[in-house]
């Protein structure tokens, strides 16, 4: 789990473990589509922006299950693409959670360190 920044100054938490559920009730109940991210998971089609804007979406609805809708996430997410590519790999693959992970436990350690 990890924090991220809206434009808001609002902070809301990501979990980049996709349970399949969360990706089912988004494409049935509010129409996310998920091809962008499957495509990125499984046929390793080219990443565009909006894979990672998707990505960052799925993470902070799989911590935020009742969160905001997609439209609104959007209006309140600001692209950025050091924070958004940890978050896509941590999506599409367990070894790219294990390094999300790390890199989030080393950024962690480092502020309490300095703080």
């Amino acid at each position: 789990m990890k924090t991220i920044k809206l434009n808001n100054d609002q902070s809301v938490t990501v979990n980049p473990k996709i349970n399949a559920l969360v990706m089912k009730k988004l494409r049935d109940n509010e129409g996310f589509k998920t091809k962008l991210i499957i495509g990125a998971m499984i046929k390793q089609e080219e990443i565009d922006e909006f894979v990672l804007i998707d990505a960052v979406f799925l993470a902070y609805r799989q911590a935020n299950p009742n969160g905001m809708k997609y439209e609104n996430f959007l209006e309140k997410y600001d692209l950025d693409i050091e924070e958004a590519a940890p978050i896509l790999m941590a999506v599409i693959s367990k070894k790219g959670r294990q390094k999300f992970a790390e890199g989030f436990e080393k950024r962690t350690n480092k502020k309490k360190q300095t703080g």
